[in-house]
């Protein structure tokens, strides 16, 4: 037996709830996806934090109707998952607790959240013509779990409700 004792960490979830707010005078069509923050084996007696991606994908499409220049700006939060907190979030096995975060960018100093209490938001725009009908962005979200944790073996998982405004 390995001298190492690993959890397995399940995937975080994304999904996706969009309000669907576009003015009257256009009828483009967007659409989101996401890939989960899969953190896979968690070692608790590692020293380095262990780090995931996953992303937000944007997809607008300009309709026939639409004026033959057409802007598209959004702004994609997340919420706080099962903790309640953006400041740490958390992992769940039954009654057994990972903390976690998410992040919106590389470095891991802004977490990923509604834009209040010191989070930040995923946001874009696009320009949709006759010439350049469809447009997608995707946009890498960054997981973390800090090192030295004393966790159960289980498997575990959280849902953050991402939310996209058109």
């Amino acid at each position: 037996m390995s001298p190492f004792v690993r959890r397995q960490v399940g995937a975080l979830a994304l999904m996706i709830a969009t309000a669907l707010t576009a003015p009257t005078a256009r009828a483009v069509q967007c659409s989101a996806t996401t890939t989960s923050v899969d953190f896979g084996a968690y070692d608790v007696f590692s020293a380095a934090n262990d780090t995931s991606t996953g992303s937000v994908t944007i997809l607008c499409q300009r309709q026939a109707s639409d004026p033959a220049s057409v802007g598209v700006a959004y702004v994609v939060t997340a919420s706080t998952g099962s903790s309640s907190s953006y400041a740490t979030r958390t992992l769940r096995s039954g009654a057994n607790a990972l903390n976690y975060n998410v992040y919106s960018n590389s470095n891991f100093t802004t977490v990923w959240g509604s834009g209040s209490s010191s989070t930040g938001v995923l946001s874009g725009s696009f320009t949709l013509t006759v010439a350049n009908p469809n447009r997608n962005r995707t946009h890498t979200v960054f997981g973390r779990i800090p090192a030295l944790q004393d966790a159960a073996v289980g498997v575990y998982g959280d849902n953050l409700l991402v939310t996209v405004n058109w």
